[in-house]
């Protein structure tokens, strides 16, 4: 977060950033970017830590419309066409609890983009209810980690039937065995 003068650090709005997927320069006005280069300012100067840049700002977002939230991470499909990139769109449809039948149970509508070749998540959507809101976080680690389908269905985590999807349908890994099957074929 050093700028050329050895004495002044730059993060947040003011500080350039690049693509995670380019490397190329880019607008990019997160706030939680900002803080994480923040941190990573303070750290150098402060604690003598050197952990260098970012590895490039990840589009993450979420909102609420309506009493629905939508949540985005990564590339869109579209997008990852436009980068000429040979992918592998999911689709999966599920609910926030198990059994399905639960009171307050509610769909959650999952699109995950992965490379074909490698099978690299690069991308995920979702929408449902509120609890997608920190699904969405889950996976935009595993896009920043360039974590693959079978990285993915590997990963533990904690499940609770009021809280969270079943284990056999939780939709990063359900998206993550379908790309499987779908570069098989």
């Amino acid at each position: 977060m050093r700028t050329s003068d050895p004495n002044i650090y730059a993060v947040g709005d003011v500080a350039q950033k690049k693509n995670f997927f380019t490397g190329t320069p880019m607008k990019a006005y997160f706030s939680t970017l900002a803080i994480i280069e923040g941190r990573i300012a303070a750290l150098h100067m402060f604690g003598g830590v050197s952990l260098g840049a970012t590895d490039g700002a990840l589009p993450a977002y979420s909102t609420v419309i309506g009493g629905k939230t939508f949540a985005a991470a990564g590339l869109t499909e579209e997008m990852a066409r436009k980068m000429g990139l040979d992918i592998i769109p999911i689709k999966v449809e599920t609910v926030n609890r198990h059994p399905a039948g639960l009171p307050n149970a509610e769909k959650i509508l999952f699109k995950a983009t992965f490379t074909r070749d490698d099978l690299r998540i690069i991308g995920v959507q979702i929408a449902g209810p509120k609890s997608i809101g920190e699904m969405i976080n889950f996976a935009a680690v595993t896009i920043q980690l360039r974590l693959s389908a079978y990285d993915i269905i590997r990963l533990q985590f904690a499940t609770q039937p009021l809280l969270t999807a079943s284990p056999l349908s939780y939709p990063l890994h359900l998206a993550a065995l379908k790309a499987i099957a779908t570069q098989r074929k």
